[in-house]
């Protein structure tokens, strides 16, 4: 697609992909923070208030001060850490790995730059070792071999063969395990000679680590199923430490042997975490998140949503520095000690006091955002309340103009998702809202089969600013609710209404939601994916999307817009012209309702790739692919989930999908721009502040939500 902004533009956003010209960022998270999966954290032994942690939604963050405040590395930077091993760390320089590659920083995590490599086929990386002896050396072990790379020299070499865990660096010795056989070389891995005293007794060795003092050396290894095994004589004798049987984590702050750490990583998940502070002779349990002993500070997805904890893949690091100081994040939350492990305080957000009723607790986001949202709303009788509909924790709301949230899903049958959320047009303090069990939809896993258990929703309302909800109405089936319409009425018992039932079709209520009736009618019954629905304000015709529908063997029966003109009563499919497989959002130009656009993802391998933006300007006879999937560099593939026309200027339209960030064209779709200064690969919708046209709000889909301009600071 052609580009419209001046080449020296393009190149100040590419310069300065997350902020202003003086350094500001462009777009600023707004949100609760937490509530999502957050793996992989660490701690720089250069700088112990450089922190880096990242999410199972693809998100990479660091933090300067301790952990106070966050920032999300852009996702074009570094993406798909989550569950690796921790970054190493040099004096000048950062590296960190996802499966197959090696990524370089040199400006303390803001940017990075894939490294490389000497080998051929591409290995899988096991982890990263920092050595800074005689020179800067980076260790990369693999499944087949380890790789040593001289920072100063920037050379590689391969340096032991075999199935390799990270290396520890004991001063001027080097010891790796290799195959399950304990190796040892004194000049950096130019030679190693096999440690005769350890004895892997056919089991794999599930983690490695040691440290020494200068006089003393403790080694410490886990054989799966067997347990913990010590050294004292960098590894001619050993004996067992502890009888745990799956602790995939074991580390220990440099320069000290009396302390070490111990996590239990059963198939990547576990809840028990251990210390000794006698070289592994004894060990205690110090991360007690029930009973009577806990010593865990309670973060708001435990107070508020009672979720339970595992402690995720990686997700422990002990300071380098500070053997009192150490990271765990579990799946929603992140805690650190700073004694030692005696209590453990939640990192995830900031409390902020609570509502004027005394009760309901409010928080800040601190820049860990790492949910998925679906719609931001600002309420149109009073500005000051803003509303946030969420999957896996549902809603949120603000007093404040979003600066501080609470958690609202109160009297909810269906807490996990909130789709839509709608104002009612005459009365204050009203809201109906589209509800269901059934995250993600309508993403790659939630367009077919699902558990029946999770399988559930139904239309809500609230009289009370969101504050409580109930069910509304009876006749809805027990299906995901995607979707919510209200119309004016004389009264609220006249109200007409509409909602989308995922697997199910259309309902319409015409006494104020009490009760409900299916209007699916001659929509196609092979596919009821009912995702998205739209009223016009002056015609009163009816739109709805239908998603795909994915059968076993991944076949797709298509989706489509299908449009009524007579309030549900029949139906005409207006996307025939092309059948778009996996539609997944759509607008109508209220202006004129013959320009239309729709969002499509692209079915996996399958071709000719249909992602991209679709548009019309005669209501559905012609429609014209104005943004293709081969536009997106270097991901020429996406499942395109948004599209939306800013309400005031219906020739300046916005886009995003999974993998490739915001787009925005500002002639109708003719040509198309990337947004380089938004910082997540993944957008779920964009939102218009009614108070400010030129202020938008991005949510996404595991980046939380996003507060910046309508277009890029020139």
């Amino acid at each position: 697609m052609k580009k419209t902004l001046p080449a020296l533009i393009v190149l100040a956003l590419l310069l300065l992909p997350a902020s202003g010209a003086a350094g500001t960022p462009v777009f600023t998270p707004r949100g609760i923070g937490g509530g999502g999966g957050l793996f992989s954290p660490a701690i720089s032994d250069q700088n112990p208030d450089l922190c880096f942690v990242a999410s199972d939604m693809s998100g990479v963050y660091k933090t300067t001060d301790g952990g106070n405040d966050w920032s999300m590395i852009p996702s074009r930077e570094l993406s798909g850490t989550a569950g690796r091993k921790p970054p190493a760390f040099f004096e000048n320089a950062i590296y960190w790995y996802t499966t197959y590659d090696v990524y370089e920083s040199r400006d303390q995590g803001d940017t990075w730059k894939k490294m490389k490599w000497p080998w051929k086929p591409r290995r899988k990386i096991t982890g990263l070792t920092a050595c800074r002896t005689k020179g800067e050396y980076l260790f990369v072990s693999t499944t087949e071999d380890l790789w040593r790379y001289d920072l100063q020299a920037k050379q590689w070499n391969m340096v032991l063969e075999g199935k390799c865990l990270p290396p520890v660096a004991l001063g001027s010795m080097v010891m790796a395990v290799s195959d399950n056989r304990l190796m040892r070389s004194t000049d950096l891995g130019g030679s190693w000679q096999q440690a005769p005293g350890f004895k892997a007794e056919g089991r794999d060795v599930l983690a490695f680590t040691g440290a020494t003092d200068g006089s003393e050396t403790l080694l410490l290894a886990t054989l799966d199923g067997l347990g913990i095994t010590r050294s004292t004589d960098s590894g001619d004798s050993w004996a067992r430490s502890a009888p745990f049987l799956h602790q995939g984590i074991l580390q220990m702050t440099p320069g000290q042997t009396r302390i070490a750490w111990a996590v239990e990583q059963k198939k990547n998940l576990g809840k028990k975490l251990w210390k000794t502070e006698n070289s592994g002779r004894d060990w205690k349990e110090v991360f007690r998140f029930a009973g009577n002993d806990r010593n865990v500070e309670y973060s708001w997805v435990q107070t508020e949503m009672r979720w339970g904890y595992f402690i995720t893949k990686q997700g422990f690091f002990a300071s380098r520095t500070d053997p009192d100081t150490a990271i765990v994040t579990t799946q929603g939350d992140l805690y650190r000690t700073t004694d030692g492990g005696r209590s453990w305080r939640s990192l995830i957000n900031r409390p902020m006091g609570f509502l004027p009723d005394g009760k309901t607790p409010r928080f800040a986001s601190v820049g860990l955002e790492m949910t998925t949202c679906y719609q931001y709303l600002f309420d149109p009788w009073e500005p000051e309340r803003h509303y946030a509909a969420f999957a896996d924790f549902g809603f949120i709301r603000s007093l404040d103009r979003g600066k501080t949230w609470s958690h609202a899903t109160k009297g909810s049958p269906w807490s996990n998702t909130f789709y839509r959320v709608r104002f009612d047009p005459k009365t204050p303090g009203r809201l109906y809202a589209a509800a269901a069990n059934r995250h993600d939809i309508p993403n790659w896993g939630q367009i077919g089969w699902y558990n029946a258990k999770y399988n559930v929703g139904g239309p809500l309302i609230s009289q009370d600013f969101g504050a409580t909800w109930s069910r509304l109405g009876t006749g809805f089936p027990n299906a995901p609710c995607t979707d919510i319409l209200v119309t004016s009425g004389s009264s609220e018992d006249s109200r007409i209404l509409y909602a989308g039932a995922y697997g199910k079709g259309v309902f319409k209520s015409e006494d104020g939601g009490k009760t409900w009736t299916d209007i699916t009618g001659n929509i196609r019954k092979a596919n009821l994916h009912a995702y998205r629905l739209w009223r016009s304000p002056d015609s009163g015709d009816l739109y709805c999307l239908i998603t795909a529908l994915r059968g076993k063997g991944n076949v797709i029966t298509p989706g489509g817009i299908w449009k009524s003109a007579d309030k549900g009563t029949s139906w005409s499919e207006i996307t025939s012209d092309f059948t778009p497989d996996w539609p997944t959002a759509f607008h109508v130009d209220s202006k004129n309702e013959n320009t239309i656009y729709v969002a499509v993802a692209s079915v996996p391998a399958k071709r000719p790739q249909q992602g991209g933006i679709w548009k019309t300007v005669d209501g559905g006879k012609d429609w014209s692919h104005v943004l293709r999937d081969r536009s997106f560099k270097p991901r020429p593939y996406d499942r395109m989930m948004a599209v939306t026309v800013h309400p005031q200027d219906s020739s300046l339209v916005y886009a995003g999908g999974f993998l490739n960030g915001l787009w925005f064209s500002r002639n109708g779709g003719a040509d198309w721009e990337k947004y380089e200064a938004f910082p997540f690969r993944s957008v779920q919708s964009v939102n218009f502040n009614p108070q400010d046209p030129k202020q938008i709000v991005v949510t996404t889909f595991g980046g939380g939500l996003w507060a910046g301009p309508y277009l890029p600071p020139e």
